[in-house]
């Protein structure tokens, strides 16, 4: 581009819009490369940090000591809601499994159909829930989501809003509704987690917003990006929620279904003793590529476009998924296969908890004893998972 100055013709080069906005990208994206690795690498020891829990709303709320609920609203901007007794977290027989919560609005409207058939069906099935309200960061010193995850047997990620494109390090082109400080304390925690004394499950926005976090990718419009034929939301197509994903043409022909084929080498096939699982779905954002904790175990097929989308990550202590096994009707028996893994497996970090908590280092053998003898009826899946991840996860 020519640029004139006052009398004296000049040739400078400015920067196009559209290259302003290529290299401002590539800045981001090298910035989270690098925090990200600092974050996957950082072994430094959590800060000595007590918590405690507050009655709200019929749920126990996780907060740390000294810092009363009434503080933490005022600083989150948390409508006015009746806090009951609190009490220092103690752990007692069941496993503690901790439900990030993303938006404040849950403990005013109890608006997050998610969050709430998950805390249903895990409590149902023996576990404790706390909640982790959003930002909790705000009342936590430095680290403190490292100290949060050692209180945990289990951890899971409810679906939620879309994921802020500057966690992975890109521009926002399709994303709605972000929140860039909510998702940094979430990723933070999830980090945190991975490859600790605990197991995690990440739905629909925490499978996205998990893989981003250790160096993923998203796509941001499943459909404007090409990667779907139609829209993933089955809300848009008029669907109940307990239903799976099938489109069909007016002549009642299948034009699109959310058939899930899993990896022959993966918990979730394991568990669910299937191939392939036919799901619902309630998404326009997916995993475009995993982060570098997992690999992909799941994906769809979309035959007009020729392209599959991922549906389901794997770590070592981890499953992340791209739908909602927690709003699954009857009819899904993978679905309940899913969340019972997860709890047979948030109760074997409790027996490694136990095993701490009588003074002993817990070993494979150990736990597996401790298993038999407490009734948690681990399968032969759960069994060689043990064995082959438990002895990297335990310090």
């Amino acid at each position: 581009m020519l640029r004139k100055t006052a009398g004296v013709r000049s040739v400078e080069r400015v920067a196009s819009p559209a290259s302003f906005a290529a290299v401002l990208e590539k800045k981001r994206a090298d910035e989270y490369a690098r925090t990200g690795t600092q974050f996957r690498l950082d072994r430094s020891k959590a800060p000595l940090l007590e918590f405690q829990t507050a009655r709200v709303g019929g749920h126990d709320v996780l907060l740390p000591k000294n810092v009363s609920f009434s503080r933490y609203a005022r600083l989150t901007g948390l409508e006015q809601v009746h806090v009951g007794a609190t009490a220092p977290l103690k752990h007692d027989a069941r496993p503690l499994v901790g439900v990030l919560i993303s938006e404040t609005s849950f403990f005013s409207k109890q608006d997050s159909r998610s969050a709430q058939a998950l805390i249903a069906k895990v409590q149902a099935l023996g576990c404790r829930v706390v909640l982790i309200p959003p930002r909790l960061d705000l009342v936590m010193p430095k680290n403190g989501a490292k100290a949060l995850v050692e209180q945990l047997d289990g951890l899971i990620g409810p679906g939620g809003a879309d994921v802020d494109p500057r966690i992975y390090g890109q521009l926002n082109r399709f994303a709605i509704s972000t929140n860039y400080r909510r998702d940094r304390f979430e990723a933070d925690v999830a980090i945190a987690a991975l490859n600790r004394e605990l197991y995690m499950l990440g739905v629909c926005r925490s499978h996205q917003l998990w893989n981003a976090a250790t160096g993923g990718a998203l796509v941001q419009d499943v459909q404007k990006e090409g990667l779907a034929s139609l829209g993933q939301d089955q809300d848009h197509f008029g669907l109940p929620e307990d239903a799976p994903f099938v489109v069909r043409n007016e002549q009642g022909e299948i034009i699109f279904e959310n058939r899930v084929d899993l990896d022959g080498d993966c918990s979730l096939r394991e568990a669910a003793q299937e191939d392939n699982i036919l799901t619902n779905s309630f998404h326009h954002q997916a995993v475009e590529k995993p982060g570098g904790q997992f690999r992909v175990t799941g994906t769809v097929l979309d035959r007009r476009t020729g392209r599959r989308t991922v549906e389901a990550c794997e770590s070592a202590n981890a499953i992340t998924v791209q739908w909602h096994p927690e709003l699954a009707g009857d009819w899904s028996s993978a679905d309940r296969a899913l969340i019972e893994l997860f709890v047979r497996r948030v109760s074997v970090f409790r027996m490694v908890r136990a095993i701490r908590e009588g003074g002993d280092r817990p070993n494979v053998e150990r736990v597996l004893q401790l298993c038999g003898e407490r009734g948690v009826a681990l399968t032969a899946a759960d069994n060689t998972w043990v064995r082959r991840e438990l002895p990297k996860l335990i310090d």
